[in-house]
């Protein structure tokens, strides 16, 4: 489909996608109406237009001619998409039996055969729209079945989506047999994306977990087929068709601590134990006091545990993890961390390591005793696998031991807090440029990537590391998808989706993917987040525009995530309300510029205006309404701190107020969440000599990690923007 002109089609085709993103749908029909003088593009978004102002008629007749030409020309990629839409018009029309007609020629059109990755996605996409599409009539009872199957009979057996939208048809019609036998050949591949939504189907209907069993799947095998997909309440739900047994009872008392409800895990826990006579039941009663906060009774609990345990027999992580907690404030710092040593040595498999280690070592710190914490630190660093954890430990040697440890921060996790801090301490080797064209040359590519960010993290030839990097981690999936796309967008050819997305069509593409359902592969799924975080930042609904950006990233390892293409990093860091916060602005030389509010705003709310904390802080920057009213002098209403416009004044007036008592970016975001008494506390106590030791130093978790957020945000924010941070 020629949806893009190489000539003087263009400026007039521009017209078109402005007018329908202004949407000024009439004059669209006013201009374009005349099918002589208009090309393809001006068509589809005719029908689209005729569609928006209700005349679905002509919308339809506009798609069909469309769709012939578009068979002329071979056009297959766009093929399916125009037969969707024509299908969704048709439901508007509750022509229901054309509408099947063209959601059917819309699946006979997709084409299973592209290596293409965004035309691999398309295919997915529009296949998985149709299906849901047509499921939805099913279940309004808007079609017939025998006229759905001889649909589904014509497409590839085998494939997961095909496998599960037939299963949730046939289950709509309350045809639990056909349904019990697609959701079985789902739950057998263990491996697909759909295991877990077939099983959330299953566990919603008894019938369907009796007829599993006809299918040689056993309850027993549902339930850990449930566990291993967290769905916990799915495998209490199995478990009452289950006879009593002390595996029933275990299960259910494990089920019911996982979802986080302690109070009923320890009656169970309990009741198993005194049936069962199974020890390792009171780790478990004694974590749920711990969560519940009755110390004794976890206390209790746990001495029961260890002295039924006896000497010489081992004790699970678990017990050890939480004797550890629970004696930490009753024996003395020393005979804690050794404690603390000898369990990191002893169960180094254990999930909760690294965190331990974290915590660890911040409670030594808070005790005063910063030579014990480094120490441990020290013994336990080679325990730490992750890259962000391996960052802020290899930052906190190099702060308070040995500077030689600041490289390492540096290239574990670039943007991170811990990256750019380290990165004004780091001393670069006078031969690590040699160094790393050396093992680029050798196809050493790990090693290069090491000595590259270091060199970038200092400004050595910026631009010369930068294409480096980029060309080592664009070789590498996940992070290759990133640059397909950016590869897509700049050649305007390779997908529809992202055709669409550039008419303004930003309704159709809603329409179209759907959020829940999950492709096989992370490259769809970063393609499907892209886009719908675009058009989520198009219309204006920012908050959800960022998270669908970070669930984008969540599909790597995000340590490179800083040396994406610019355009996806907006996505997860936009420059909003940029106008506002302008005109609150005193100076630009000063700590607060449009970047610091911007991360602060990102932080505190996720650029959501009507957030409101489980402290009652409230709108974009999330103040409190006494610390407003006192701003303000007057009494400030709920509605008008979610205004963005009221927010941002009387927070950027109370960070101006911040600023004239505290120097430093470090002081003003723990007073902002701490409170200004309590900085002033930490520093009588703490000092500030050293504003990066202050961090560490402050008590407050939240304090703390949040002056970390903001800081990172920041540099960020700085890093895609420059300080005015402008579009």
């Amino acid at each position: 489909m020629h949806l893009y002109a190489s000539s003087g089609r263009v400026e007039r085709q521009g017209d078109a996608i402005s007018l329908f993103k202004e949407e000024k749908y009439r004059e669209i029909v006013d201009i374009f109406q005349d099918r002589k003088n208009s090309g393809d593009l001006e068509v589809l978004l005719l029908a689209k237009a005729f569609e928006r102002l209700g005349l679905y008629s002509k919308s339809i007749k506009e798609l069909k001619d469309l769709y012939r030409k578009d068979l002329e020309r071979d056009e297959s990629t766009f093929r399916p998409f125009v037969a969707y839409f024509i299908a969704a018009g048709y439901e508007q029309l509750e022509d229901y039996n054309n509408a099947l007609l063209w959601y059917s020629r819309s699946l006979s059109e997709v084409q299973n055969t592209s290596v293409h990755y965004g035309e691999e996605a398309d295919q997915i996409t529009i296949l998985t729209a149709v299906l849901r599409r047509v499921l939805l009539l099913c279940r309004e009872r808007k079609i017939e079945l025998h006229s759905v199957e001889k649909i589904l009979k014509k497409q590839p057996q085998g494939i997961p989506h095909t496998i599960y939208f037939t299963a949730l048809i046939y289950h709509a019609f309350g045809k639990y047999r056909d349904a019990a036998d697609y959701y079985s050949e789902l739950i057998k591949q263990e491996s697909s994306s759909y295991t877990k939504k077939a099983l959330e189907q299953i566990t919603s209907d008894s019938r369907l977990i009796h007829l599993m069993v006809e299918k040689g799947i056993s309850k027993t095998d549902l339930i850990h087929i449930c566990i291993q997909h967290s769905l916990f309440k799915g495998a209490l739900f199995i478990s009452y068709f289950v006879p009593y047994s002390m595996y029933v009872a275990q299960l259910r008392a494990y089920c019911y601590f996982e979802i986080g409800e302690y109070e009923t895990a320890a009656l169970l826990y309990k009741d198993y134990y005194s049936a069962f006579n199974d020890v390792e039941a009171l780790v478990k009663i004694a974590f749920s006091y711990y969560y519940l906060g009755r110390r004794k009774q976890s206390i209790h609990s746990l001495k029961e545990y260890l002295n039924r345990k006896g000497s010489g027999k081992s004790t699970v992580a678990d017990a050890y993890y939480l004797k550890i907690l629970l004696e930490r404030d009753q024996i003395s710092l020393q005979s804690s961390l050794q404690e603390s040593i000898t369990f990191v040595r002893s169960y180094r498999g254990y999930s909760r390591m690294e965190s331990f280690i974290h915590d660890t070592f911040y409670h030594a710190l808070q005790k005063g005793r910063a030579d014990l914490a480094v120490s441990f630190l020290k013994d336990t660093y080679s325990y730490l696998k992750n890259p962000f954890y391996k960052s802020w430990a290899s930052f906190i040697l190099g702060l308070y031991d040995d500077g030689t440890a600041f490289p390492s921060a540096v290239i574990q996790f670039p943007g991170s807090y811990y990256y750019y801090r380290a990165a004004e301490k780091v001393e670069i080797e006078a031969d690590i440029f040699r160094r790393a064209s050396g093992h680029l040359s050798q196809n050493r590519w790990e090693d290069a990537l090491d000595d590259l960010v270091l060199l970038y993290s200092k400004g050595i030839q910026k631009e010369y590391t930068y294409t480096r990097i980029v060309e080592i981690i664009s070789r590498v999936a996940p992070y290759s998808y990133f640059y397909d796309i950016q590869r897509i967008l700049s050649e305007k050819k390779g997908s529809v989706l992202i055709k669409l997305l550039d008419f303004g069509l930003y309704k159709e593409i809603l329409d179209i993917i759907d959020p829940e359902i999950i492709p096989e592969n992370s490259g769809q799924n970063i393609l499907k987040c892209y886009l719908l975080s675009r058009v989520f930042h198009e219309t204006g609904d920012t908050r959800r525009g960022v998270l669908y950006g970070e669930k984008m990233l969540g599909f790597t390892d995000r340590r490179y995530f800083l040396f994406l293409p610019s355009g996806i990093l907006k996505l997860c860091y936009p420059a909003v309300y940029v106008e506002i916060i302008r005109s609150n602005l005193q100076s630009k030389d000063q700590l607060l510029n449009h970047c610091f509010i911007l991360s602060l705003m990102r932080v505190e709310s996720m650029y959501n205006s009507r957030a409101e904390s489980s402290m009652g802080a409230l709108g974009l920057l999330q103040l409190l309404p006494e610390t407003a009213n006192w701003i303000e002098r007057r009494y400030i209403t709920r509605e008008e701190l979610f205004d963005p416009t009221k927010n941002i004044e009387i927070g950027v007036r109370y960070l101006y107020f911040l600023l004239e008592r505290f120097f430093s970016m470090h002081l003003v975001l723990a007073a902002y969440n701490g409170g200004p008494t309590n900085v002033k506390r930490w520093m009588e106590k703490n000092g500030y000599a050293d504003s990066l030791r202050f961090v560490e130093e402050i008590p407050y978790v939240e304090t703390r990690n949040f002056v970390k957020r903001v800081i990172s945000t920041y540099e960020i924010y700085r890093y895609i923007y420059g300080n005015g941070c402008s579009e």
